[in-house]
């Protein structure tokens, strides 16, 4: 019986909505990087006897990796150009086995053309949480600021320059690099991977499979930009092809194209 979920959360992709479904609360890392569990995040439908934990991964990644630029423990995600080889503060315990420790992976994902726009456009609710010399537009982890990008085309391009540094750089080779092993493969079941497109439906039905109890989540604790664009128009020909290519097997694995979800009109 699985005793303890780890979920992975992907930037821009429901998690915060999923995280509040789920009951589980933002923990932060140790001072060894690693997110630990808090044994309060139960999930098992109190009306069993048993319990399930969900410790929440957070923005972590598999393995150890630096960045330039910034500070990533920084709660102001500052600019800082002086700062080299920091290492990123978020991974996650990799001595976790399935078989010996009950646990599962599970995770949201989103079409990437969608993602990648909604993570240049994001801005955060709460302004203290900005720099003074970030823009309207700050971008997920301040990247905007951190990257000297000042328009979508120009973000899209720093994407699929191979010269230019990401500013969370295997983010750069996969928009799903969380949910990957440096060998490639895949980490959570493909039973366990969320749709943002339909989270509401997919998680009920994820919760049902695996016996577990979802809440009811208010409008305002989803964190969703209120202004609505669509990403349709933002990506020039060009850009579309060239992602294709570099998304070709994430968009094949989880069934996604340009336009929407394959198979739906």
């Amino acid at each position: 019986m699985i005793s303890k979920w780890l979920y992975i959360h992907i930037p821009k992709t429901g998690g915060t909505w999923f995280k509040n479904a789920m009951g589980v609360g933002n923990h932060e890392p140790g001072h060894d990087g690693v997110v630990r569990h808090r044994t309060h995040d139960w999930i098992r439908n109190p009306e069993t006897s048993d319990m399930v934990y969900m410790e929440n991964l957070a923005h972590a990644f598999p393995y150890k990796f630096t960045v330039d630029g910034w500070d990533p423990k920084s709660s102001k995600y500052s600019h800082m150009s002086f700062l080299k080889d920091k290492p990123y503060h978020r991974i996650y315990n990799p001595n976790y086995s399935e078989e010996h420790n009950h646990i599962e992976y599970v995770t949201t994902v989103r079409n990437p053309f969608s993602l990648l726009y909604s993570y240049w456009r994001y801005r955060p609710e709460n302004q203290s949480d900005w720099t003074a010399n970030t823009p309207n537009l700050g971008g997920w982890a301040n990247c905007n600021v951190v990257m000297n990008i000042h328009s979508f085309p120009e973000f899209v391009d720093h994407y699929l320059d191979d010269d230019k540094v990401w500013h969370v750089p295997p983010l750069k080779e996969n928009l799903f690099a969380q949910i990957y092993r440096k060998d490639g493969t895949l980490i959570p079941k493909m039973e366990n991977v969320l749709r943002c497109e339909h989270l509401k439906v997919e998680t009920s039905q994820w919760c049902n499979h695996n016996d577990l109890f979802r809440r009811e989540v208010p409008t305002r604790m989803s964190n969703i930009n209120p202004t609505k664009e669509d990403y349709a128009d933002k990506y020039s020909p060009l850009q579309i092809y060239k992602l294709e290519q570099k998304w070709a097997e994430i968009l094949e694995t989880f069934g996604y194209h340009f336009g929407g979800i394959r198979g739906e009109l």
